[in-house]
């Protein structure tokens, strides 16, 4: 569905990811793990055609970039880690309603799906607030719902669990294990990453691919996770998570 081959994304005299080579086929969960400033978001941003490789090549369901930047937008969907940039309309219904309107629904089949993702994510009450008014983890859910009702083919959620409460981050991962659609999520949090998807694909902190696998393999090697800056030795021999 979406291979990336040598990839690199260089901002500047920065580069934010370097020589990515990955294949993601229909229906995957894959995690995406790295410590802060990994290039996370900047692999993500680029899945969604939202910035291009410096070099290397993209290809979408066979088709290189620039003749499949049109379908990639139409079927794919990027949740971002800060949900103020996406919250736009005056009230929470309005804005989970939003893409489903630009789809052509009738109303009544608006305001059932709109309610069903406001309840599956226990915001219904909600529903009539302006998103500017809520807390970062209201915002997120608000954001999060109107992500899913559009139904998209691929997920792309940015640190989806940033600001959440547990019992929003079970929900989050009960939802993305119901789903049929592709699903790319970033995390920091190391924790999580076998939660949240059955294939895990882990950054350097320098922005090269570390490890592609299955997560238990990845959480098991002490090598890796040093590598990957999740752990670090104090007074010689005792190793220590670091708090992410």
């Amino acid at each position: 569905m979406m291979e990336l081959k040598e990839v690199s994304v260089k901002y500047q005299d920065r580069i934010a990811i370097k020589d990515i080579s990955l294949k993601i086929g229909k229906g995957e969960k894959v995690v995406l793990l790295g410590i802060n400033g990994s290039g996370k978001t900047t692999l993500l941003k680029l899945l969604n055609a939202l910035i291009y490789p410096s070099s290397g090549e993209f290809l979408y369901k066979g088709k290189k970039l620039k003749d499949a930047i049109k379908d990639i937008r139409k079927e794919s969907i990027m949740l971002f880690q800060n949900p103020d940039v996406m919250l736009f309309n005056p009230t929470v219904y309005d804005e989970v309603a939003y893409s489903l309107r630009k789809k052509g629904l009738k109303e009544s089949e608006v305001k059932e799906k709109v309610m069903y993702w406001l309840k599956e994510l226990a915001i219904e009450d909600l529903v009539s607030l302006p998103p500017y008014k809520l807390s970062g983890g209201q915002k997120q859910r608000v954001a999060l719902a109107s992500v899913l009702a559009a139904e998209p083919q691929i997920l792309l959620l940015d640190e989806p669990t940033a600001h959440m409460d547990l019992p929003s981050v079970g929900r989050l991962i009960e939802i993305i294990q119901k789903t049929e659609a592709t699903c790319v999520i970033s995390t920091h949090h190391i924790s999580l990453a076998p939660e949240l998807g059955n294939r895990l694909v882990v950054l350097s902190p320098h922005g090269r691919l570390l490890y592609d696998g299955a997560p238990e393999n990845f959480l098991k090697d002490t090598s890796l996770l040093l590598e990957a800056g999740f752990m670090h030795t104090h007074s010689g021999s005792q190793w220590h998570f670091h708090s992410l």
